[in-house]
């Protein structure tokens, strides 16, 4: 308890000490160390001697994407996996990894699975050792799968009565249709219900491979142990044959406006998303993206909250965003309201997208956004752990630093020419996707002026 006491105290001084560091001078990336084991393994090593915390992450591309028809099996297996090793329980493990004040944190995104590991420098030996038996050896025991699975069920049941948890993964089941985004990463009812330990074990050995993977190092260690630790962990682990999946990028075949609406009989709110395509990750045109993101719906002042929340009092709070994957992405605007007031919200989001094209940016709020972005910057790359998240993104997503070091500069050369180009090519005009979640009897026969309209229970599952 004491270590992570002591663990937060110190992550909270790197914090602010590296922030205070950092507002005069442009953010670059700090340099960092890159090499291959024979197996296909990559290495990423990120000397930061600010205070003695380390952090492991091991990365693989392996994600729900690859999931197939078993909805939820890449982020079960992540789960399971932190449940023990061959050789300790999951009771053994919590209470070692408790009196190291070290955490242990596992997850599945569409794209990739990631296992982290952070500590004191002084455990750094046994961190690696930990991490490699997690990787290599997990448990896998019956008892604690099954009880995932039915702990990850209520969560599924529960998040009906909470419209705002579910209103994205209907969105993107509608965009992405066919497409392995648009399934739902933690599965459904009826999927988890076939899922068996078999399938995340088979999931576990074919995707899992050192060749698909990393393993990157940040914070306070000594370069040549830790790359001796690594080879002694890592060289001998073989890549299995793998079989090969077509991987397509997403591409909308939508012209036409449409509307789902998911009926929750009881509620006295809607919950409202306009949305369409977005961009992968790694696009060149990300950064400009943000920027006229941060304008629309990325920040407080944006144009959606002060129309929706400020100047009509309609609802509490209202946004945009953009989420990026490898093959594709997302656009999604979102905002809630009375149900007596839906569709005067809806016009209004609509009514403010469209600025965007009849206006344009002004030049001052430009200016304005340019700075506002440039600020929240660096803050998202100050500890250790975030360093390695962002070097994990880097490896998944195969962009290099120059995305972090070119960054700011990207920034003060967007003009209101690139600005107006952007709009047009990227941010979405014909073939929105809405998703309205509320009581249907009260919104059914106005929803149709709005897009084609398919309606489904809360209570039921779309796939």
């Amino acid at each position: 308890m004491r270590s992570k006491m002591l663990l937060q105290k110190l992550m909270t001084f790197v914090t602010v000490s590296l922030f205070l560091g950092q507002t005069v001078n442009a953010f670059e990336l700090p340099e960092y160390e890159y090499y291959q084991l024979q197996n296909g393994l990559s290495v990423y090593l990120m000397p930061q001697k600010e205070v003695p915390l380390i952090d492991v992450l091991f990365v693989t591309r392996a994600g729900s994407a690859l999931d197939g028809e078993n909805y939820g099996l890449a982020n079960v297996t992540a789960k399971t996996m932190l449940f023990g090793t061959q050789a300790m329980t999951k009771a053994t493990l919590d209470e070692r990894m408790d009196f190291i004040g070290a955490d242990l944190k596992g997850s599945a995104s569409k794209d990739s699975t990631q296992i982290q590991i952070s500590a004191m420098k002084q455990n750094t030996m046994e961190v690696l050792s930990l991490l490699k038996t997690q990787i290599r050896e997990p448990r896998f025991a019956k008892p604690d799968f099954q009880h995932f699975v039915e702990k990850t069920k209520e969560k599924l049941k529960q998040a009906r009565q909470y419209p705002g948890r579910v209103l994205h993964g209907y969105f993107e089941q509608s965009l992405f249709g066919e497409h392995p985004y648009g399934k739902p990463l933690n599965g459904t009812l009826k999927s988890l219900e076939q899922l068996d330990l078999e399938k995340v074990k088979a999931f576990h050995q074919q995707w899992y491979q050192p060749n698909r993977s990393a393993v990157i190092v940040s914070g306070d260690f000594d370069i040549a142990q830790v790359k001796k630790l690594i080879h002694q962990y890592f060289s001998s682990w073989e890549a299995q044959k793998q079989k090969l999946m077509v991987r397509n990028h997403f591409q909308s075949t939508q012209d036409k406006q449409k509307v789902l609406l998911v009926n929750k009989e009881d509620a006295h709110e809607t919950q409202i998303l306009v949305g369409g395509p977005g961009i992968a990750f790694d696009h060149p045109d990300a950064t400009g993206i943000a920027v006229i993101n941060t304008i629309l719906g990325g920040r407080f002042t944006s144009w959606l909250n002060d129309e929706l929340r400020v100047n009509s009092g309609l609802t509490y709070g209202a946004r945009s965003r953009w989420s990026k994957y490898d093959l594709g992405g997302s656009f999604a605007m979102t905002t809630f309201t009375k149900t007596a007031t839906t569709f005067e919200a809806l016009d209004l989001m609509l009514k403010t997208y469209n600025r965007l094209f009849k206006e344009g940016i002004d030049q001052k709020t430009l200016d304005s956004a340019k700075a506002y972005i440039q600020g929240q910057f660096p803050p998202k790359y100050e500890t250790s752990t975030q360093l390695a998240a962002l070097i994990g993104n880097m490896f998944v997503y195969g962009f290099d630093k120059s995305y972090i070091n070119g960054f700011e500069k990207r920034v003060q050369s967007l003009n209101k020419k690139e600005v107006d180009r952007l709009i047009q090519t990227y941010f979405p005009n014909q073939g929105l996707q809405i998703v309205l979640i509320g009581k249907a009897d009260d919104l059914r026969e106005k929803t149709k002026q709005y897009g084609e309209l398919t309606e489904v229970s809360i209570l039921q599952e779309l796939l």
